[in-house]
């Protein structure tokens, strides 16, 4: 009688040659000052990224949306520092992160679902 085999291969194909853009992670704190607030950004970590478009932009506010809408997906190398609390900038534009994936939990790469907030000249991004 004949044994079933399964085929062993990987879900996600990612490589280490799509990773070609640059992106930045980092905290942001906000500080009261005499003029107003300021923003720092701390922590930064600058990282090769591979971007796809999943959603095309709004060009509306978010008012009465349920949710953030996913954007983009940026896929980077495992790295335990990135998290929900980081904010991503890209291409003169801030990201705000919805979502990690671990595809197959490997620690391999990292899969980002984020959405767009606007551009880093506008005042208060959240």
């Amino acid at each position: 009688m004949p044994k079933r085999k399964s085929n062993k291969r990987r879900l996600y194909k990612y490589s280490i040659g799509d990773l070609k853009y640059r992106i930045s992670f980092y905290d942001r704190e906000i500080l009261p000052t005499d003029a107003g607030y300021e923003e720092t950004q701390t922590n930064i970590i600058t990282k090769w990224a591979a971007v796809e478009s999943v959603n095309p932009k709004h060009l509306f506010s978010d008012v009465n949306l349920d949710g953030k809408e996913i954007s983009h997906k940026f896929i980077i190398r495992y790295d335990p520092d990135i998290n929900s609390e980081k904010i991503a900038k890209y291409d003169e534009n801030i990201y705000k992160i919805v979502y990690i994936d671990d595809p197959e939990l490997r620690k391999e790469f990292m899969v980002l679902y984020v959405h767009l907030e606007g551009s880093e000249d506008k005042e208060a991004n959240t």
